[in-house]
């Protein structure tokens, strides 16, 4: 855990020195996160209590090193048959991390590609709406808080989809990534987790929507995620099986409520930080809204459609409530850079704060500093860094 107090430190110190820094100060913190990655030890984690599914992940690769890249292209033996059939992109990425023997490989290259991409993003959007070392400061630390290592770490495929999906939408919407670029985009990540289809889906709605189409996609989208396990249930009778409709479906269904028990799935403390999300999200796509007067129209009601999922899932899918959770946090960071430029000029080079600060974007601040005591507290404070501690790395570095 070490590490990554370290990382956060001397990231934040580099950017203090000079906003001009910052680049380096996002590598820094890259490379540290990767190194996490590379040390930690599931086994040894769970050997002390604390399962991971790198646990499922490392069996898998073991199994895989075995098959030749016919049995993996063709998806006819497990674990590709039944857990990933079709998944072409990530199937081949499992098989070349196999062949080189190192089992740590594959959370090192997940945490190096998700921390890389968000900090380019992040770096882009902070250079083009010329922000100061103290915005560019806080964005950082609401990285740390806002995205649990362990979701890149652990999980791979998912939080990896979620983050290149949800700059794909953005720049689309934003930065006019063209249409063909975004399309190769989402094809990619769609063949390394199905669940990913719900970009390019939305990306979609909020392009053809006019003012009242997007009320009606919006209730409709409440109520289909709302009876979501029941509506998924339904189509696996009817959808053939082995399709890549069905491996949708069949994803939809396990998340939806096949898996996810409400009651045992997630702490109230886990919830309620998920909730606070969703409570910082709204205030920061108000003053998102705000800053580009509302020209960035669809982006925003790209987010509505996502805090509608979020309160959907909420009720009932508690798998998807946290997956959605963890969509909000990465459009909450991807926002800050625009939110961001309209208070910048505001500081001076020794934090003197200038009096033209609306008030309003002071109430955004101390919400987003509760948010960053909160979830850093909880992550360091409790058992959602336990798995990093057990997980052997420790030897060298507690």
């Amino acid at each position: 855990m070490i590490l990554i107090i370290t990382s956060l430190l001397l990231s934040s110190i580099l950017i203090l020195i000079s906003v001009n820094y910052t680049k380096v100060a996002f590598a820094f913190s890259t490379a540290f996160l990767s190194l996490v990655g590379l040390l930690f030890d599931p086994y040894i984690a769970q050997s002390n209590g604390v399962y991971t599914d790198l646990v499922r992940f490392f069996n898998e690769l073991q199994l895989i090193k075995t098959y030749n890249l016919g049995d993996v292209l063709s998806s006819s033996v497990e674990p590709f048959k039944s857990l990933y059939s079709g998944m072409f992109v990530n199937n081949i990425i499992m098989f070349l991390v196999s062949k080189t023997g190192n089992l740590h490989l594959l959370p090192f290259l997940s945490v190096l590609a998700f921390y890389s991409i968000l900090y380019i993003q992040l770096y882009k959007e902070s250079k083009r709406n010329r922000l100061n070392k103290y915005s560019v400061l806080i964005i950082l630390w609401l990285v740390y808080a806002l995205i649990n290592i362990t979701s890149p770490m652990d999980n791979i495929r998912n939080p990896f989809t979620s983050l290149v999906g949800s700059i794909l939408l953005y720049n689309n919407l934003i930065n006019d990534l063209s249409i063909m670029n975004a399309g190769i985009g989402y094809i990619i990540i769609f063949f390394i987790h199905p669940s990913s289809i719900i970009f390019p889906i939305l990306n979609l709605i909020v392009k053809i929507s006019n003012k009242w189409m997007k009320y009606i996609f919006v209730i409709a989208t409440f109520v289909f995620f709302i009876f979501s396990y029941q509506i998924s249930s339904i189509l696996l009778r009817i959808v053939p099986s082995g399709s890549t409709f069905s491996d949708v479906v069949n994803k939809l269904n396990s998340y939806s409520g096949g898996q996810a028990d409400l009651i045992s799935y997630g702490t109230i403390t886990q919830k309620a930080i998920l909730w606070l999300t969703a409570i910082v999200m709204i205030f920061v796509l108000y003053f998102f809204n705000k800053q580009t007067k509302n020209t960035m129209n669809r982006f925003s009601d790209a987010c509505i459609f996502f805090i509608t999922i979020f309160v959907a899932t909420s009720l009932f899918s508690v798998h998807m409530f946290f997956r959605f959770g963890f969509i909000l946090s990465i459009l909450i960071l991807l926002m800050l850079p625009t939110v961001f430029r309209a208070t910048s000029n505001n500081f001076d080079y020794n934090f003197h704060i200038n009096s033209r600060i609306p008030i309003s974007y002071f109430s955004l601040y101390i919400l987003l500093i509760i948010t960053i005591v909160i979830n850093l507290s909880w992550y360091f404070g409790t058992y959602a860094y336990q798995s990093i501690n057990l997980g052997g790395m420790i030897s060298g570095f507690r």
